[in-house]
């Protein structure tokens, strides 16, 4: 089973994308929680089984709007997520603070029908009173009453057993469970049989132009994100391929404001950074160094044998 939680900005929408064992493939939108203490479900808006196996994992693009799956079996599949609106009206359950307002702006009971009405604070059920009469008061004798008395009294060994075997029989049928609308599993985005089962990781690259995968089979496998079409096999590894993961992809501004140090050094001197320190010609190969590694795409990945590879991928 996998599990991951997205966050699509251009609609400001949660989701929660899950796999399960049975190669079914499931997203749900998460409400926004006003208020902690009203319990809120989700709802789902995508359903797929494109595997036949457990899947194993899974990842989303950049943008949250397509996500992609491998299992147990040899299919990558992708996912669209579909734009549907949330309605929280229908989702939110029926409390007990929505109860009581109702209760509070419908119409105040008139004195007839006070002792029909019950409030949901128990300091403050009304209690019928009678109008005053002018009858007599009740008496009640002192003497104890006779063995002709109206009341009955008990056998005198009956006990809770006893009224328990009196009572009749509990009805043995059991309520109907509430009925759930049908979910009908929609097609995938696109399917593509790698031939090799066992796709144990899989990542999206930041700019969402490739995904990789680690397998059973100890190779890790490059796709493109947009065709799912094989571009790259990276061998070494002895045994099964169990974790695989992308650098970030940084764009021309980042690289631009990581270099602004040296361009300000430059036309004040030679050997001389704008920071006032003096930078040797070795500093500064390695200070380059470092800058085009930073602007490399880089795959790790880790595997049964104990041994982590770095790859400098396109």
């Amino acid at each position: 089973m996998a599990v991951k939680l997205v966050h699509q900005a251009a609609t400001d929408r949660t989701l929660a994308l899950v796999g399960y064992e049975g190669g079914l493939t499931a997203a749900f939108e998460i409400p926004r929680i006003n208020d902690i203490s009203k319990l809120q479900a989700a709802q789902l808006v995508y359903l797929s089984q494109p595997h036949t196996q457990p899947i194993l994992s899974l990842d989303a693009s950049p943008d949250a709007k397509t996500y992609f799956t491998s299992s147990a079996d040899a299919i990558v599949a992708a996912h669209r997520i579909p734009d549907l609106p949330f309605d929280s009206q229908k989702s939110n359950p029926v409390t007990l603070e929505s109860e009581n307002s109702d209760a509070a702006t419908s119409t105040p009971p008139t004195e007839t029908s006070t002792a029909q009405h019950f409030s949901s604070d128990p300091k403050h059920i009304p209690i019928p009173i009678a109008p005053a009469t002018q009858e007599t008061p009740l008496t009640f004798p002192k003497s104890p009453l006779s063995a002709t008395s109206p009341y009955p009294s008990p056998p005198p060994q009956a006990g809770l057993s006893t009224l328990l075997a009196s009572a009749p029989p509990l009805p043995k049928h059991k309520p109907p469970p509430p009925t759930l609308p049908p979910i009908c599993p929609q097609a995938p985005l696109k399917i593509n049989n790698t031939k090799h089962s066992g796709q144990q990781s899989l990542r999206v690259r930041s700019d969402g132009r490739l995904l990789v995968t680690g397998g059973w089979d100890t190779r890790i496998r490059i796709y493109s994100a947009k065709t799912l079409r094989e571009v790259a096999v990276l061998k070494w590894h002895k045994e099964g391929v169990y974790t695989v993961a992308f650098s970030e992809v940084l764009d021309a501004k980042y690289m631009t404001r990581a270099g602004h140090g040296e361009e300000e050094g430059e036309g004040e001197g030679e050997g001389e950074t704008g920071r006032g320190r003096v930078e040797t010609g070795l500093g500064r190969l390695q200070r380059q160094r470092e800058k085009a590694m930073q602007g490399k795409h880089w795959v790790v990945a880790g595997a049964k044998d104990g041994r982590v590879s770095l790859w400098e991928v396109f």
